[in-house]
């Protein structure tokens, strides 16, 4: 059980901060008595998610400075395959399930995949469609808000720290 105050990687919500664990009316069955986390996210202005403490929702603690750093140094040598070839059609779907992995290195992977779209359509005068740039963006949320955390940097500070170390 997670403790008040103790930031953790709420589903696809990104970092949030456990601010409290309460026992919440249930309202379907009128029952008392389950007790929910109440979150407080750290990038979508504050909202707040109550999570019952028993779900199978994901959650997780927020990685360590130590697995930031290693995660930050695999970079180069994350992989792209397995979102090689992948139809127009497919894409909304092969993305969506890939951030539902809950995986860091998925995620980093999808973000690679895409931004290296992003450069073959940019010399073709093209852009991304708004499924790449949708996946791209949240992809992107949920992983610099847990490294922001785990390394304590603002998100301009992450960028010039990741290209430092990777280059």
């Amino acid at each position: 059980m997670y403790k008040k105050g103790e930031l953790v990687v709420y589903g696809n919500n990104g970092v949030c901060v456990v601010e409290d664990i309460t026992t919440v009316e249930n309202l379907l069955s009128g029952s008392e008595g389950a007790l929910y986390y109440v979150l407080r996210s750290k990038i979508s202005n504050g909202s707040v998610s109550y999570v019952p403490v028993d779900s199978n929702v994901f959650l997780r603690p927020v990685m360590t400075k130590a697995q930031a750093e290693a995660i930050i140094e695999k970079i180069p040598d994350i992989d792209t395959k397995c979102f090689q070839n992948i139809t127009p059609r497919d894409a909304m779907r092969v993305y969506r399930d890939a951030i539902n992995t809950h995986n860091t290195e998925t995620l980093i992977s999808l973000i690679k995949h895409i931004m290296e779209t992003e450069e073959k359509k940019r010399s073709q005068n093209k852009k991304l469609s708004s499924t790449e740039e949708r996946y791209l963006s949240i992809s992107k949320k949920i992983l610099e808000s847990e490294l922001t955390e785990a390394l304590s940097m603002t998100e301009e500070e992450l960028k010039n720290y990741i290209l430092k170390r990777i280059k």
